[in-house]
């Protein structure tokens, strides 16, 4: 089996993406990605690793426009925005490297606590609208704000992911 013809069906906890991303879990799903907690082995960090779902990961347009996306979005550097580490190469699954975000997403969060005090959602809103403008400075337009891409770390903080 070539690396694109794997997807979320064959993806465990174990396997190695991009030649260096060793999957931990599974921590999130969208329409078109699934996202894993992973253990950079050539740093010793954690990391999350979006890979594309199939069939999507075996559409070549498909898995170019990730990429360009994963690209794109590494040029965003901002403490309300999650960092992209590393784009896999084409001829691998398609996947984008980001910063792992030790916390949950605010969908998550909203679930569990009700919602917020008034001065805690004005934080939130005032966090995100950071993140937002800095990468909107870059060109950069997010496409899919919601409250399962907006994680709010151990500290409080919420980045955009």
């Amino acid at each position: 089996m070539t690396p694109s013809d794997r997807d979320e069906r064959t993806l465990k906890p174990g396997d190695i993406v991009a030649g260096r991303y060793r999957l931990q879990e599974l921590i999130g799903e969208g329409a078109a990605a699934l996202v894993f907690r992973a253990t950079d082995e050539a740093l010793g960090r954690d990391v999350a690793v979006k890979v594309l779902r199939a069939p999507l990961a075996t559409s070549a347009a498909a898995a170019d426009r990730f990429r360009a996306e994963g690209r794109a979005a590494a040029i965003v550097a901002h403490p309300n925005v999650a960092a992209v580490f590393d784009v896999a190469p084409d001829g691998e699954s398609p996947a984008i490297v980001m910063e792992f975000v030790d916390g949950e997403d605010l969908a998550s969060m909203l679930r569990r606590v009700g919602p917020l005090v008034p001065r805690r959602a004005a934080a939130v809103a005032a966090q995100v609208a950071r993140g937002l403008a800095a990468a909107h400075v870059r060109g950069i337009i997010h496409r899919d704000v919601s409250s399962r891409n907006i994680l709010i770390n151990r500290e409080g903080r919420a980045q955009i992911a």
